[in-house]
């Protein structure tokens, strides 16, 4: 099996095995946490941290957790700087045209935008082309967010 179709077997049993759940086309935990209860804020200081679960704000059906208050109040005045493209879901799987899960510690932010990736190794072959993956990938989540409308 090749290393794509893994990836698209992995993500598919984690989703219907209920390891996560998806809240208006964001990627949550079963209690709708998002980035697995990182601290978005902080992927932009280059130092991505675990939130605290007391430390929360809600955007888009999904809660994001906090390691300051600090980085809380810059979410509530700012989410859509800070959400992470295609609602968290892997970047590069997104580009691929499927929906895949992430690993919090494989990201980049491009263009003042954070991207997150399944794992290390689709962070190498993501940080190969970039530009390229995120076109794709824009195109096949608009097509989706499309799609789910209708």
């Amino acid at each position: 099996m090749s290393f794509k179709n893994s990836l698209v077997a992995f993500s598919f049993l984690c989703f219907f095995a209920a390891c996560n759940v998806e809240a208006q086309n964001v990627l949550v935990t079963k209690n709708k946490v998002a980035v697995s209860g990182y601290d978005v804020v902080s992927y932009f200081d280059s130092k991505p941290m675990k939130g605290k679960t007391d430390l929360t704000a809600t955007h888009e059906g999904a809660t994001y957790q906090f390691s300051t208050t600090e980085n809380r109040d810059k979410f509530t005045t700012n989410p859509t700087k800070y959400t992470p493209q295609y609602g968290g879901w892997c970047a590069y799987g997104w580009s691929q045209g499927y929906p895949a899960t992430i690993d919090p510690e494989s990201w980049t932010i491009v263009d003042g935008k954070l991207y997150l990736n399944y794992n290390k190794d689709v962070k190498v072959m993501w940080d190969k082309n970039q530009a390229g993956f995120i076109e794709k990938a824009n195109l096949n989540w608009t097509k989706k967010v499309i799609s789910d409308k209708l």
